[in-house]
C-alpha cells in the first residue's frame, strides 16, 4: 500500500493554489490534507506544517523551539513546489497495511486519529 494526496487546502476561504504568504522568502504554514490509498476514494485527514529554512532560522533567533515534525521546503514559497514536495514525501510512505502507511505519514504529519482512545 502507498499513501496518495487526495486534497490539499489551508482550511480557510483562500484556495491553496492562489495563496501567497506575506513573506514568501520566509514562510511557515499549516496545510490540511486528505491522504488515502492510491486505489481508493476515501481519505484520512492530516495536518502538515510546511516551512523553509529562513523561517526556522528566524524562529531560532527569537528563541522559539520548533517541533520535530515539519516538511522543509528549499527556497521561497511556491504552491506547486510545496504540493510536489508533499506528494513526493507521501509516495515514500508505504506499508503492508493502512496502519503502517499512517505510521510513516505521521512522522511528518498529524493524523486526525492520533492519540485517539476508543
Amino acid at each position: 500500500m502507498k499513501a496518495m494526496l487526495k486534497r490539499l487546502d489551508l482550511n480557510s476561504a483562500t484556495a491553496f493554489e492562489t495563496f501567497q504568504p506575506s513573506e514568501a522568502e520566509r514562510f511557515g504554514l499549516w496545510l490540511h490534507a486528505g491522504v488515502g490509498m492510491a486505489d481508493a476514494d476515501a481519505a484520512d485527514d492530516f495536518r502538515f506544517f510546511v516551512c523553509n529554512d529562513a523561517w526556522l532560522s528566524y524562529q531560532r533567533e527569537l528563541g522559539i523551539a520548533c517541533g520535530a515534525r515539519y516538511l522543509l521546503i528549499d527556497g521561497p514559497f511556491d504552491a506547486s513546489t510545496v504540493k510536489a514536495q508533499l506528494e513526493a514525501f507521501l509516495e515514500s510512505c508505504v506499508g503492508e497495511s493502512w496502519d503502517e502507511v499512517v505510521a510513516a505519514v505521521s512522522k511528518v504529519g498529524l493524523w486526525e486519529f492520533e492519540d485517539y482512545q476508543p
